[in-house]
């Protein structure tokens, strides 16, 4: 089984930032961080500690070769020109005077002349065709490295004698056989010692399954190798003679990696165990002596020593986001740790680095090491003023600790205290050792016990109810544990701090939605109820809540709770509407929250809404009601009547929560956005499936009307049976329950019943969908509810997807009058009638408009036409009808032609004012897209006719853009997944494209046939906002706190609005890469991306981003509820205030913009938005540090295996086209993983959470 070569993927951004954190504590320790923006990483350091090296890799390339001075931070560029984009380079090791750097030039073995400036190439063996320098020693004497050949795994071991002109070094006595007898020809050198008398190499770096991989040690005067962890005796077999290789540790499987000591004694690296752990090692090379870290902490392994033998480690292992410890003695000693109590130095706040990194190499003396932060740009050299063993001498291990309730709580009456450390702890005080004592230092409380369970310390008081505003310490006195089994490991004196609150039940300050407002849909994801406390919330699980319509005393549905600090969040499982014309009543009941430590239970709660969701029949199309499913289960309610469980192979189907879920959302694996529904009868013990799906109550208008669905069914030897019922009743409902579904069955037709089958292919859905058409006419001008029923036993799976419910429209209606005025006594009112049915000509014809009271405006009559399909009738009503100023005006068209009758609904907004109105743009795109420059040319354009009104806000989300690091789940909200895409101002749920062609093939921003953004923006433009928005401060604070007032001012009386804020942090110039696939194109609208151009280069360097989104600040992407009033008066100004951090990655604060949208949280419509200059004036940290950012969820395919990085724990699969499983990984971040030998369609199959992604990739 072949193991890839480990290739840390970067992309090019440009030079570096220098920053210093300087100590507090111990005088001389500083933390230097490095911040490439080509996104390079230090890759070693000179014995000495006064130079650095440092290179990127892009596309599995090499590049960006640096040297570093130290003593003043120089970076010298070891490529120029052209050749720094485009050669491959590397820098892996450098002279203690600096002349000499160790590395590879365009494929070949080099060491580049610091004081020539250029790149020296060195011999290879026989064969070889490139290869690179590894090591080198610090007096430029000797260096080693590899030789390759054209077969992309076969290596060779290559030391050359750098004084005699690169001679080539005989290596003899160095095997070819790895641990299990094979050659694989591939053999390599890691590093060497500073004499040049030993060297480290690896044979079958590649081949790990089986375990043929190992290190070894190679004496150069004695010839002679020593494999790293493994013993070896030669044994006689009827074979002949074979090597026998014993572990000196048990369970030790193969050793993974190796890393050498800068004085050459020690080696350390990851040993890789038979349970598959990853544990750390040192290994001492002058006593032969092997040590394995294999306690019971977290999987640790080695990735330098010091020139002492004290090792340091990172973890996670298979995750470049790690932090680091120091081995001393028996313990870990987190570098973190370490900085804060000895040199009171927080990491954190220093650096603003997420993670400590992963230490790669130490300095001769061991006070400089060197640290990459990430795989991408951040790195940074730790200055000691001493050796790491040395800075561990009184360090408390025990003072890592996190405390429940956390310090600063709120609560009446405290029952327990629970510390957890990072170690097993033993008892040595009692419950005299602790104390709680008021601000004045008067004890108070009764302490019952003081117990150890595992990692944690458990106090418990005899109930004591705190004095409300009174500040409380805890505090723990030295001595009272220690690490289990090390007495003298003992803590330091801890305190927590907590403040008392009256005894009263935990109260609700606010609700949004505001109560008696109208509210079309709850749902958890965009419009839940969020209920705020006044204090921090315990939750208690078993508690529901439940809806209510009008008078019913049976609920309309339950509802779920969770907390969040000081918040209860209110919703249903599915999406559940509130229909207009009946009021709602939402109940919490009586201790569903506490107070953080679990007392003092809330008052039942009863908030009160008005219904807004109104279903709507169009005469504009035919449609009735459409679902594809792939926005979840939002137009149908679910309902689960089996109770039964799942089988196994069920459950991996995500049939898991069948009492929530008896329909579930599925798809093909390399169809990641087509979802269908899914309901299963294969339970353990069997039984009979009861699944119901039902849809939104739909009005039938005529006897035209039909339902159209696809189905199918899961496995050939079953059989699946669908039903498909109707109910007919004028009852709304929003969910079913029992006593709604036993009147379902009662009173239904079945308009279908048939057995499925699964098509061509079980195991896919595209391709074998069966279409299936049920006349609705016995249902005319009646409200009914459509049932798919489950309802076989022991067979297999059921699929249903783009139900359609539509009308055989004999005439569709449009009206051509504006939505919006302004200041307008009255309006004349026009449209068109087009004919649609083939079968009648209609020869009389009237109209008549009627205003929101029912009462005629004008009435148009007709006779003697013959209006046929397709022809078109174009009508204006002499009489116009009034108006009232701020208001929103209602009216209807009654329409009859000969027999056919039609009455649909209109409004005309009548502004008090003309507001100003600004259109939000919300693109996806991204530097490794070729296509993205069309949305770089599409937005200048609109800025260029739209100026300030136009607002862009660009989501780097494609593949790779470390810009996009998480922001997945907002472009997967918006539904973006080509690039460059958009929607605009979130009126077009699917996304559409910045440019298009015309007929001619020339380039264009619009188009009638394809609208691309410019048309979007311009229809948008043309319809007032109901309100003018404007942002009045946008400033950030020392403390990197953003205060935020807004204005408003509606044109509309309006009462019960549910409007949100949601708000976008943007930073301009960020410098990347541009990839652009038109720099061979002449036509002139591409400007300077096509040929000829500033920008036609296939991939632009140093490109200045702008409107780059660096933060959201919103409940959901739909905003936060409780800014903007519910009720407001046309013309009157209103202000609201808002504060909330910095994001983290922003890089220069004075470079951001803040960006919000008002948004009708019924609808999803965003009604107006503003767009401000981030005030820095008195932000301390103008230009704030870099945030370490999460790794994208990307695939790359490298030769012979497939390189993966997630932005969650994640497990990651590869299979075979037959499906066998031939490599796996658990991980956060970047993974590696070779095909182990296998060619062709390979299938990455990565699970993070509850999300699955499948990518078809070809592997050579």
């Amino acid at each position: 089984m072949k193991k890839g070569l480990l290739k840390i993927a970067l992309s090019v951004l440009g030079a570096a930032f220098f920053l210093c954190a300087k100590a507090q504590g111990v005088p001389g320790a500083s933390i230097h961080p490095f911040v490439f923006e080509d996104v390079s990483i230090l890759t070693n350091i000179s014995n000495n500690g006064k130079w650095a090296t440092a290179h990127g890799t892009e596309e599995s390339k090499t590049m960006f070769p640096k040297l570093i001075d130290l003593s003043s931070n120089q970076v010298t560029e070891l490529l120029t020109g052209e050749d720094y984009s485009n050669l491959t380079s590397a820098a892996y090791d450098v002279t203690d005077d600096g002349s000499m750097v160790a590395g590879s030039y365009d494929g070949q073995p080099a060491i580049y002349i610091t004081a020539q400036k250029r790149w020296s190439m060195l011999a290879v063996p026989d064969s070889c065709v490139g290869g690179e320098v590894t090591a080198i020693t610090p007096d430029g004497h000797y260096a080693v490295g590899r030789g390759l050949y054209a077969d992309t795994y076969m290596e060779a071991v290559v030391m050359w004698d750098l004084q005699q002109d690169g001679l080539l070094l005989d290596l003899s006595g160095i095997p070819f056989e790895d641990m299990v007898g094979e050659n694989n020809n591939q053999r390599r050198l890691i590093g060497v010692t500073p004499d040049g008398n030993k060297v480290l190499g690896c044979i079958s770096y590649s081949y790990v399954s089986p375990a043929g991989i190992f290190f070894f040690v190679y004496d150069r005067q004695t010839k002679k190798c020593q494999p790293i962890g493994f013993d070896t005796t030669t044994e006689t077999t009827e074979e002949g003679p074979q090597t026998v290789w014993t572990p000196r540790a048990e369970g030790l499987y193969f050793i993974n990696s190796a890393n050498l000591s800068a004085n050459g004694r020690y080696i350390t690296g990851e040993a890789y165990m038979e349970n598959d752990a990853a544990k750390g090692y040192v290994y001492d090379i002058e006593t032969d002596k092997f040590t394995l870290y294999s306690d019971a902490q977290d999987d640790m392994p080695g990735f330098t020593a010091c020139s002492n033998g004290i090792v340091l480690g990172a973890t996670p292992p298979t995750n470049p986001y790690r932090d680091w410890s120091v081995r001393v003695g028996e313990y870990w000693y987190p570098i973190s740790l370490i900085l804060s109590q000895r040199y009171g130095i927080n990491f954190s706040t220093e650096t603003n680095f997420s993670n400590t990194g992963t230490p790669i190499a130490t300095s001769l003396d061991g006070k400089k090491i060197v640290v990459f932060v990430a795989p991408q740009k951040e790195n940074y050299i730790l200055e000691l003023p001493e050796t790491l063993d040395a800075a561990t001498t009184d360090i408390d291990l025990l003072g890592n600790y996190i405390v429940n309730p956390k310090a600063g709580s709120e609560f009446s009456s405290l029952k327990t205290v629970t510390f957890t450390f990072p170690y097993e702890i033993e008892l040595l005080g009692d419950k005299s050792n602790v104390t709680f004592t008021d601000e004045n230092g008067k004890k108070t409380g009764t302490i019952l016990s003081l117990k150890t369970d595992d990692k944690d310390l458990n106090i418990s008081f005899r109930s004591t109810n705190l004095q409300a505003g009174v500040k409380y310490t805890l505090t723990l006195s030295a001595g009272t544990i220690a690490i289990k089994g090390d007495t003298e490991r003992k803590n330091k004196e801890l305190s927590v701090t907590y403040t008392g609150r009256d005894n009263v039940p935990v109260k609700m300050v606010s609700a949004t939605p505001y109560e008696n407002t109208e509210v079309k849909q709850l749902n958890y994801t965009n419009n839940p109820i969020t209920i705020t406390f006044d204090t921090q919330l315990s939750l208690n699980e078993d508690a529901i809540g439940y809806l209510y319509k009008d008078d019913e005393t049976t609920p309309d549905g339950t509802l779920r709770l969770g907390v969040t600090d000081n918040k209860l969040y209110v919703f249903p499982v599915t999406a559940r509407n509130l229909f207009k014309g009946h009021n709602y009543k939402v109940t919490v009941p009586r201790n569903a929250v506490y107070d953080i430590m679990g007392n003092n239970g809330n008052d039942s709660i009863t908030l009160h809404y008005i219904g807004g969701f109104e279903r709507e029949v169009s005469y504009d199309n035919d449609t009735l009601f459409v679902e594809d499913f792939n926005n979840g289960f939002t137009k149908t309610m679910l309902y689960e009547g089996d109770h039964n469980k799942p089988t196994e192979e069920m459950q991996k189907m995500d049939f898991n929560d069948s009492d929530n879920y008896p329909w579930t959302m599925v798809r093909d694996e390399d169809d990641p956005n087509n979802y269908a529904a899914a309901s299963t009868s294969l339970y353990d013990p069997v039984g009979r499936s009861d699944d119901w799906m039902v849809t939104a109550h739909i009005y039938i208008p005529d006897d035209r009307c039909y339902l159209q669905f696809d189905a199918q069914s899961f496995r050939e030897n079953k059989k699946d049976s669908l039903y498909v019922l109707v109910w007919v009743t004028e009852d709304e409902f929003s969910s079913m329950n029992s006593e709604r579904i036993a009147k379902f069955k009662a009173e239904c037709d079945t308009i279908y019943a048939g057995i499925e089958t699964p098509g061509d292919y079980e195991d896919f859905l595209a391709g074998d969908w069966t279409e299936h058409t049920a006349s609705l006419q016995p249902y005319a001008g009646k409200n009914i509810y459509i049932a798919f029923v489950n309802s076989n036993e022991n067979q297999s799976c059921v699929f249903v997807d783009n139900l359609l419910v539509r009308q055989d429209q004999q005439f569709q209606i449009s009206v051509t009058t504006d939505q919006t005025v302004v200041k307008a006594k009255e309006i004349k009112i026009s449209g068109q009638i087009r004919i649609t049915t083939p079968d009648h000509t209609y020869s009389t014809l009237e109209l008549t408009l009627k205003d929101s009271q029912g009462n005629m405006v004008d009435q148009i009559s007709e006779s003697n036409l013959e209006l046929k399909e397709n022809d078109k009738y174009d009508f204006s009503f002499d009489k116009p009808l009034p108006l009232v100023i701020g208001q929103e005006n209602e009216y209807t068209i009654l329409v009859q032609l000969d027999e056919e009758q039609s009455e649909p609904h209109y409004s005309v907004k009548n502004l008090s004012f003309q507001t100003v109105k600004r259109v939000v743009l919300e693109e996806g795109t991204g530097q490794d897209c070729p296509n993205c420059p069309q949305g770089i040319l599409a937005i200048e354009n609109l800025e260029d006719v739209y100026g300030d009104l136009f607002i862009p806000v660009s989501l780097h989300t494609y593949s790779g853009d470390p810009y996009g690091t998480g922001f997945e789940s907002y472009a997967a909200f918006l539904n973006i997944t080509g690039y460059p895409s958009g929607t605009v101002n979130r009126t077009n749920q699917v996304p559409v494209g910045a440019m298009t062609s015309d007929e001619n093939g020339n380039a264009t921003f619009t188009s009638t046939a394809h609208p691309c953004w410019l048309d979007y923006v311009a229809a948008e433009m043309e319809i007032s906002a109901d309100a003018n928005f404007d942002i009045a401060k946008a400033k950030v604070e020392a403390d990197s706190t953003i205060n935020m007032t807004y204005k408003y001012q509606y044109a509309l009386n309006v009462k019960g609005q549910n409007v949100n804020l949601f708000t976008v942090i943007l930073e301009d110039s960020l410098i990347g890469k541009q990839r652009n696939s038109y720099g061979s194109n002449s036509d002139p609208l591409l400007g300077e991306w096509g040929q000829g151009g500033k920008y036609s280069a296939a991939t632009v360097r140093n490109y200045p981003f702008v409107d780059v989104v660096r933060g959201v600040v919103g409940d959901t992407f739909y905003g936060t509820a409780g800014y903007i009033q519910p009720n407001v008066e046309a013309g009157k100004e209103y202000t609201a205030e808002a504060t909330f951090k910095l994001p983290a990655k922003v890089l220069k604060a004075k470079n951001c913009k803040i960006v919000t949208m008002m948004i009708d949280a019924n609808s999803g419509k965003v009604i107006n938005s503003a767009r401000a200059k981030l005030d820095v004036s008195d932000f301390a940290n103008a230009i704030a540090d870099i945030q370490a950012e999460k790794p994208n969820v990307e695939i790359a395919v490298v030769n012979g295996g497939v390189e993966i990085t997630t932005d969650a724990p994640a497990q990651i699969n590869l299979y075979s086209l037959n499906g066998t499983l031939i490599g796996t990984a658990k991980s956060q971040g970047f993974v590696s993983l070779s095909t182990n030998g296998y060619r062709g369609l390979t299938l990455v199959k990565v699970t993070t959470g509850h999300q699955t992604l499948v990518k078809k990739v070809i592997v050579k």
